[in-house]
């Protein structure tokens, strides 16, 4: 109020501009706390995401590393061992198993005997490669191949064909 008991309202008007400042700057403080926060979070997403990709990429650069040693490694042995001086281990392995399915396969006088011989001998091709380590996509050796005749020629005493050929298409 003035001195004459009016009312002022420049007064009031001053007073309520200074609250609605007040006030505004309690809501920019705010959002600015906002978004900071909301900024700090983001960035920690964006390293957490940088890492994760560079991580990535260097299992897989460290994969990939991993497999063409390995298949250097298996071509320089392959090509050393076709040389046949020296047999591999897996070439030891592999005449070992033909050794003793050969030895299986001795036919007897007894006819129920081959039979039976013969019925445990048949398997799938796939199966039978993989069980004496023969891997389909890799070129025969003249062991393989020597052995795969021997068992396609093989007749029993009544000269009737019991060739196993038929099992392994």
């Amino acid at each position: 109020m003035t001195e004459n008991n009016y009312i002022d309202f420049d007064e009031i008007e001053k007073k309520y501009e200074e609250e609605i400042k007040a006030h505004n700057r309690k809501i920019e403080e705010r959002h600015e706390k906002e978004a900071e926060k909301e900024h700090q979070e983001m960035s920690h997403l964006m390293d957490g995401l940088t890492d994760k990709i560079t991580s990535d990429t260097t299992e897989n650069r460290e994969e990939e590393r991993k497999q063409a040693k390995a298949k250097a490694i298996k071509e320089i042995d392959a090509k050393y061992d076709k040389q046949g001086l020296v047999k591999s281990e897996d070439e030891k392995e592999q005449d070992q198993a033909y050794m003793g399915l050969l030895d299986s396969l001795h036919i007897n006088d007894d006819k129920s005997d081959t039979s039976s011989t013969l019925n445990k001998m048949l398997v799938d091709k796939d199966t039978y490669n993989k069980g004496l380590g023969i891997d389909d996509n890799k070129e025969r050796t003249p062991l393989d191949k020597e052995y795969l005749d021997i068992i396609n020629n093989f007749k029993s005493k009544d000269d009737s064909d019991t060739s196993v050929s038929q099992y392994f298409k």
